[in-house]
């Protein structure tokens, strides 16, 4: 392809064009012009001369003195000019440069001819006597013997004529090439003047084409270029404003994008994914992976999955659909979306599979179902219990003292039992509900912690003899609510006197350790099996339900001490070995001041 020129080369070409043009037709004209005027003159001279000889080439041919003519011959040819006198018959009676006699008669020449006829003539023609171009001017004058007028007629070779008039064209030529180079360097310096402009603008214009938008075009010298520049420089800056715009735009929607939650897959009909944000990768167990351009048959290794989504390539309805899938951090339950959707580039028609992970939703709703399902278990014992004893009571109005006092004392058992359940969910409600009133916060040695929970259970520890020993680092400060946290400790040294053996007992040590304390309560029980250490703290799950239930527990105390610990920012967990006891570590951080003297 033949690379175009330049807009320099266009304006100068076409400009020196008109320019040489010009040239070439002011120097035809001024040839022509030259030569003309030149012929003119030389004519003019010619016959002023005749006029000046005829009157004694006259005087000369009537007094017979022919042999002057050879002076004037002689003067004649020193300016270069040819002497013939005529008679009116047409015969040569005089010639400067030819034997009259030897000359063939001269009446049909047209100078002659019309000399005779309007008393001068003139003409440039070949000459047969000498062989060259001449220029005849010829002048009627009157016969010696009074007949017909004879002429005088001078000619001059038209070489000589010629010579002058090309040396008069050199200096024309001179001229007109000094006129056409000033002309040139003119025309290349207004040729670059409009181009250069041009030039700019359109390199701004590349520019602007690869995405700069920075550089500005200068203003032209003239009003159109300065109009264009305007316009360019207003076209940069608002695409400038509106690719920024758009750009903020598209981050906006990248970062939206990348942080939900959802995940988010776009499919072609080539089953091709177009787009996919990180959660989706997670999903589909391929986090930090980039899945645009692969396949979903290499992708999605679920057939749920792909069904749903081929489904919402063929359908024009959304579709959905509940979606279970094997993952390395265990299974996980997608609830898929799956709408189509127009190809903005106007290709086909894309799915937009929206999956939302409701694994934790659906665990939550199985542990609402169970949490229903315990807590109607707990309360339908010792209501039935209560009902019985009521029933028996009032179905036997003949009762001994002694029976009446041990159902009476059983329903008063189980009414507390009752208490004590409602009173420990409600406790857990208030936890996952509300959290920790900051109000509440203060700071506390961990001695007056352990010295209130004693206190609330002073009375089970008394009825099973138990001695309790505490010691470690007890000076130590906690900020903490602090009837939230005793509350806790005391479920924890409860639970070590029901669990521990009768007469036995109880350690409490409190611990630094790096910027926190950590607490253990240690029992002399038969320990927790390994299988329910890891369960122990959730609600109502019991390790030994007989015993459980003989102590009168309700299975919510080691959920409470949990949500407590974690309210305050710290962990709780059990160490046991079957036949060795349990102990029970809770750490919290330490108060900023907790280093007193």
């Amino acid at each position: 392809m033949t690379r175009p020129r330049s807009i320099f080369v266009h304006i100068f070409t076409g400009m020196m064009l008109v320019l040489m043009a010009a040239a070439a037709a002011m120097y035809a004209i001024g040839s022509h012009w030259m030569r003309t005027s030149y012929v003119r003159r030389m004519k003019e001279d010619l016959a002023a001369r005749c006029a000046v000889a005829a009157q004694p080439v006259t005087a000369m041919l009537r007094e017979g003195r022919k042999d002057e003519f050879t002076a004037l011959a002689a003067a004649a040819a020193a300016t270069g000019a040819r002497v013939t006198v005529i008679s009116g018959d047409g015969t040569v009676i005089l010639d400067s440069e030819k034997d009259p006699s030897r000359m063939e008669n001269h009446g049909a020449r047209p100078e002659v001819m019309e000399a005779v006829s309007r008393g001068t003539g003139s003409r440039i023609r070949f000459s047969t006597t000498l062989g060259r171009d001449l220029l005849y001017v010829a002048r009627a004058f009157p016969a010696p013997s009074g007949e017909k007028p004879w002429v005088l007629r001078l000619a001059m070779p038209m070489r000589e004529i010629e010579e002058q008039i090309a040396r008069l064209r050199r200096y024309l030529i001179l001229a007109v090439l000094l006129v056409a180079g000033l002309g040139g360097i003119t025309v290349a310096a207004v040729a670059k003047n409009l181009s250069a402009p041009l030039e700019r603008i359109a390199m701004a214009a590349e520019r602007f084409g690869r995405g700069d938008l920075s550089g500005r075009v200068p203003a032209g010298r003239t009003r159109e270029t300065m109009m264009v520049s305007r316009a360019f420089n207003a076209m940069a800056e608002n695409l400038a404003a509106r690719i920024s715009d758009l750009r903020l735009q598209h981050q906006k929607l990248e970062t939206l994008f990348a942080s939900m939650t959802e995940g988010v897959l776009i499919i072609g009909r080539d089953e091709i994914i177009r787009q996919a944000n990180p959660a989706a990768a997670r999903f589909l167990g391929r986090a930090g992976e980039d899945l645009a351009g692969r396949s979903i048959l290499e992708t999605i290794r679920n057939t749920t999955l792909l069904s749903l989504s081929r489904d919402t390539l063929e359908s024009a309805t959304v579709v959905e659909g509940t979606v279970t899938i094997n993952s390395s951090d265990g299974e996980r339950r997608l609830q898929v979306v799956g709408s189509p959707l127009a190809d903005p580039a106007g290709g086909d028609r894309l799915a937009v599979l929206v999956m939302r992970d409701v694994t934790s939703l659906l665990r939550l709703e199985g542990m609402r179902r169970e949490f229903v399902a315990n807590v109607s278990h707990e309360l339908k014992t010792p209501i039935t219990a209560i009902i019985g004893a009521v029933e028996t009571i009032d179905g036997d109005p003949d009762m001994d003292e002694t029976s009446r006092d041990r159902f009476l004392a059983m329903i008063r058992r189980q009414a507390g039992r009752l208490h004590d359940l409602v009173d420990d969910i409600l406790a857990l409600s208030r936890l996952e509900s509300a959290g920790i009133d900051e109000a509440a916060m203060e700071t506390r040695r961990v001695d007056e912690l352990v010295g209130e929970a004693l206190n609330l259970c002073a009375e089970r520890i008394a009825a099973y003899n138990v001695k309790v020993r505490s010691d470690g680092d007890m000076a130590a400060r906690l900020r903490v609510d602090f009837g939230m946290m005793t509350r806790a400790l005391a479920n924890l040294v409860d639970n070590a006197v029901k669990y521990g053996p009768e007469g036995g007992t109880i350690r409490v040590t409190a611990k630094r350790r790096a910027g926190g304390v950590e607490i253990a309560v240690r029992d002399g029980g038969e320990g927790i099996a390994p299988a329910d250490l890891d369960r122990i703290f959730e609600r109502f799950y019991r390790a030994d339900r007989s015993r459980s239930r003989r102590h009168g527990g309700t299975g919510l105390g080691l959920a409470i001490v949990k949500h407590a610990v974690e309210e305050h920012g710290g962990r709780v967990w059990a160490e046991s070995e079957p036949g060795n006891g349990s102990v029970f570590v809770i750490s919290l951080p330490e108060a900023a001041d907790g280093h007193s003297a």
